[in-house]
């Protein structure tokens, strides 16, 4: 294979420590095999090499370009500790041990916390709470913090959960008597091992003589400590990365890795530094590259960004419109327009800052024929709301339907469990529910006075909805009716974890009742909903910013670009508010710099085009709001005024009303 020069000095370099800095579409996964393959030639042994990568995806696919040559030591980090772990296991330094998942640890937070007497009933979202109380725990192992650190007053890494530090050992202790491991203990586990047993890394690896490390910037401290542990027998460390593509601070990766690493790996550095760029991108047009590289040199940097395109092509296109349903069915309708000329779904991707812009995505693009392969959340019909919705409508078509009564009974919760359904549905005996729901809330001595008065509610609803669907009443109507009798929208929307999902999903159904009059057609689109399913890699890709790194499409969209959506609004603010009271606030506030790295990311996934979009007015749980476009298309030298959309009645009475206020 042919290298370019850039390349050529990158896979020749000598031995010790070697950092090259890989721009997006440089070839990094290329420079890597290739040094891998220049290492064999000049006389190692292949399985002495120790190649390491964060993803499964990238693992496979440098084993699969190394075949030939039998390099088995292609590892993610995580896999790699778990091997070191397994030997230490069978050598009887460690007791036998297995792997959390992430609902396993959150539970076992909630035991320990219970242990210690925390009073958690008044929160208002106890899950989220668990969940960025384990985070936190989490984010200190990643930061290589032991529990004697935590102890330490001085520390200012800390952040303002000190309470938390008894929480933290007493969770430790419990891990350890039952024999158990997050996957954030893993690295430290095995870094400490390897420490106290220097044999560990010859039985669990083999002769490592040289360690290569792929997207090195997303390196966290503790990671990169067991790397160095790795490395420093042999002296010989090759990492590639981008500090430009660094997007995981949130998991505790290392700020500005790329220029520092010297200060992590002493022993490779002793040997001798090489430095050296790759700065030509394969990948995109020089009219992506130019915005994508301004917004880069936006963050705080020691030296300018530097990445050159091969190309030039499209400018970059830049939608705005007036609300967020006419900016999805337009994007539908050009990929529609696309595929129709001959592109394959599969070219395009449509991505965004957040699971939350992208909620109403399916929807949008089934209604234009598009297929979804959907990477961001449950699909549309999975999400439990929408679920709930379909029960109610088919029990509107299917009075007797056991299945659907039986799923609607407790949502929202109303007193009825599972006994209760039962002694309900051997009354109706295949009748309709709302009968046998009328006749035992009259009569029947097994429930309370509470239980009778729900379930005579509910048994009036039930034969409203059907006499609705007899009656030929259109399917908003249905649909309202049940939101309304039942008060399903204010208590699906309570949970403040789920509030936005849900409230995204219910006005979805409601926009598609509105479309679709007949209430036959719309039950059958909800139901033929669970029957499209498309293949991974066959359907528009739709995720998230995070997730679309190392991947590429011909064709991008880049969706949400308003001011305070992304950029988030706490990377503005430089602060976040959270529901937890006090020092209970625990999530790390949003870096402003990170956001920039993420659409630095996101226009480089584009080959060919890419398209911002962004809309005027959007829905945010119950209230309709007005936004700005992003400031990023600023800072990547764009102009989002050039085109404007035109405004809404609501939009342009709240803006007089801004006015009037102001004087």
């Amino acid at each position: 294979m042919k290298f370019s020069e850039e390349q050529t000095r990158a896979i020749e370099a000598p031995d010790g420590l070697v950092v090259v800095s890989s721009g997006a579409g440089t070839g990094k996964t290329t420079v890597l095999t290739g040094r891998i393959r220049e290492l064999v030639r000049r006389g190692a042994d292949p399985m002495s090499i120790l190649a390491v990568t964060f993803t499964r995806d990238a693992a496979r696919e440098m084993r699969s370009r190394l075949e030939d040559i039998n390099c088995g030591n292609v590892r993610t980090l995580h896999s790699l500790s778990a091997v070191i772990l397994s030997e230490a296991a069978r050598a009887g330094y460690l007791p036998d041990w297995t792997v959390m998942s992430e609902s396993d640890c959150q539970e076992l937070l909630l035991e320990t916390m219970q242990k210690l007497d925390f009073d958690l009933d008044d929160l208002e979202d106890k899950e989220k709470f668990l969940r960025e109380s384990l985070q936190t725990i989490e984010r200190w192992q990643e930061n290589g913090l032991a529990l004697e650190d935590t102890l330490d007053a001085s520390r200012p890494d800390l952040g303002p959960a000190d309470w938390l530090v008894g929480v933290f050992g007493a969770f430790e202790a419990h891990k350890r008597e039952r024999g158990l491991l997050s996957y954030a203990d893993m690295s430290n586990e095995a870094r400490r091992l390897m420490k106290e047993h220097p044999d560990l890394v010859m039985r669990a690896m083999g002769d490592v003589r040289h360690v290569l490390v792929d997207e090195a910037q997303d390196l966290s401290l503790s990671q990169a400590d067991l790397v160095a542990a790795l490395s420093s027998g042999c002296g010989n460390l090759f990492l590639v990365g981008d500090d430009d593509q660094s997007l995981y601070g949130f998991r505790g990766s290392i700020p500005h890795f790329m220029e520092r690493v010297e200060e992590f790996f002493p022993i490779p550095a002793a040997k001798g530094v090489t430095r050296t760029a790759l700065t030509l991108n394969r990948r995109c047009t020089r009219q992506i590259l130019r915005p994508a590289v301004m917004v880069a040199d936006c963050t705080r940097r020691a030296v300018p960004k530097v990445l050159e395109g091969m190309r030039d092509g499209e400018e970059v296109a830049i939608l705005p419109f007036a609300t967020e349903k006419a900016q999805l069915k337009a994007i539908a309708e050009r990929i529609a327009q696309g595929i129709a000329a001959g592109a394959k779904p599969a070219d395009y991707a449509v991505l965004a800052r957040t699971r939350k812009t992208l909620l109403n995505v399916e929807v949008a693009f089934r209604k234009a024929g598009v297929p979804v392969d959907l990477r961001s959340g449950a699909r549309f019909s999975e999400r439990s709301e929408v679920g709930d919705i379909m029960a109610y409508m088919a029990l509107a078509v299917r009075p007797a339907c056991f299945q659907s009564f039986s799923r609607i009974a407790a949502r929202p919760v109303r007193g009825l469990g599972a006994t209760a359904v039962n002694v309900i549905a051997t009354h109706a005996a295949g009748r309709p529910f709302y009968e046998a729901l009328a006749e035992l809330s009259a009569e029947s001595s097994a429930f309370n006075t509470k239980a009778r008065t729900e379930m005579r509610r509910l048994g009036t609803l039930l034969h409203m909805i059907h006499n609705g669907y007899l009656s030929s009443c259109q399917s908003l109507t249905i649909l309202d009716a049940v939101l309304k009798d039942t008060g399903y929208e204010k208590w699906a929307i309570k949970n403040k974890s789920t509030a936005s999902t849900a409230a995204a999903s219910i006005h979805s159904l409601r926009q598609m009742a509105a479309d679709m009059t007949a209430f036959r057609d719309f039950l059958a689109e909800l139901q033929t909903m669970r029957d499209t399913d498309v293949p991974a890699g066959q359907g528009v890709y739709v995720g998230t910013l995070h997730a679309s790194k190392g991947r590429e499409w011909p064709h991008v969209v880049i969706m949400g670009m308003e001011a305070g959506v992304f950029p988030v609004g706490d990377a503005l603010r430089g602060a976040r508010v959270k529901g937890c009271p006090g020092r209970w606030d625990l999530t790390p506030r949003t870096d402003i710099d990170e956001e920039r790295r993420m659409f630095h990311v996101g226009l480089t996934r584009a080959k060919e085009t890419c398209t911002l979009t962004h809309a005027m007015e959007k829905r945010t749980g119950q209230k309709v709001r007005d936004f700005m476009p992003s400031t990023f298309y600023y800072e990547a030298g764009l102009n989002p005024m050039k085109t404007r959309a035109p405004m809404t009645l609501g939009s342009r009475r709240r803006r007089e009303a801004r006015e009037r206020s102001r004087g």
